[in-house]
């Protein structure tokens, strides 16, 4: 990315009850779900304090950020070639920490270390090494204009 750089340090991937799996059944059904969390290092290469996600502070229920930085692309189902795009948590129950997204900003040419969880279909292990599986990296603004990614698949 042109402010950062990105390294996956582990993975971490745990059943889960999906609360809301009402809304997106065909996704969590029985309100099944796997938490796809992500270690990652994030280097500032830029000469200036980046904020990667929105700051210190906890928030106590699961919630997302208002511009996605970090999303899990998988497929829609074990069957299908279709891509779909999971937005990171800021936080979850659960989840690892520290969070990646709720730290300090990070000093012009320095590196942070923390967690980025996803909520994924129960499936998931089924796709997480296909093609197409990867971690998406959004500008830090929130704009889409340009997209670094690590593969999850070889």
């Amino acid at each position: 990315m042109p402010e950062y750089e990105a390294h996956l340090l582990g993975t971490e991937i745990t059943p889960m009850r999906v609360t809301n799996a009402s809304e997106n059944e065909d996704l969590y059904p029985n309100g099944n779900g796997q938490l796809v969390s992500v270690q990652v290092m994030i280097t500032n290469t830029s000469g200036k304090p980046l904020l990667f996600g929105s700051g210190v502070g906890y928030q106590p229920a699961p919630s997302y950020p208002r511009h996605p930085v970090l999303e899990l692309a998988l497929h829609t189902s074990p069957a299908s070639s279709e891509v779909f795009d999971f937005p990171a948590m800021l936080n979850g129950r659960r989840a690892p920490t520290p969070s990646v997204f709720q730290q300090r900003p990070i000093a012009a040419h320095g590196h942070l270390v923390g967690w980025a969880s996803f909520v994924a279909p129960s499936w998931s292990l089924g796709v997480i090494s296909r093609k197409g599986a990867d971690i998406n990296f959004l500008r830090s603004d929130g704009s889409s204009r340009y997209i670094g990614q690590i593969r999850l698949w070889k």
